[in-house]
């Protein structure tokens, strides 16, 4: 029953379908790493495979299709986040510019976006309402933290009278 899993390889933006049976494609590689080596005596280039995964396996690195990579050269990755249009309240500002224990200082969106929610829950003083304002903050961005779907525009198709 694995396939009735949503979050699946079948379903990753890293999944590159690579066998197909009566329409349905049932295996694929998998692109989020580097190829492996798999035969060190093979000639080079031949020697390294991405990992093969049916479309029902699963891991921890899934991200839906519709996420839209950022490139690292993308002018919002700049912006500071103490910037007034982040609108991020002092004490969150405060706790990711401010280095704790193992904890690096987080000082632009570029680095806030490369952190996952849980990376920041983990943050000491970091809280639900943090994290809250960091999405909504992103999100007026059209991004979001690592491992989650930026927002989608709103719909603005006029509704039918039926």
């Amino acid at each position: 029953m694995a396939d009735e899993r949503a979050e699946r390889c079948g379903t990753c933006r890293f999944w590159k379908p690579t066998y197909e049976e009566d329409g349905v494609w049932h295996y694929g590689d998998c692109l989020r790493y580097l190829p492996t080596v798999t035969d060190p005596a093979a000639p080079t280039g031949a020697n390294a495979r991405f990992p093969e995964t049916a479309s029902g396996e699963w891991c921890g690195e899934w991200r839906g299709k519709g996420v839209t990579p950022v490139a690292d050269d993308d002018p919002r990755f700049g912006i500071p986040v103490d910037s007034p249009e982040l609108e991020l309240s002092g004490r969150t500002r405060t706790n990711l510019m401010s280095p704790r224990g193992d904890w690096e200082r987080i000082c632009t969106v570029g680095e806030l976006a490369r952190q996952s929610a849980g990376q920041l829950l983990d943050r000491s003083y970091f809280g639900s309402y943090s994290l809250i304002e960091v999405r909504k903050a992103l999100g007026r961005l059209g991004l979001a933290l690592k491992g989650e779907n930026p927002p989608q525009p709103p719909d603005t198709t006029p509704a039918s009278r039926s």
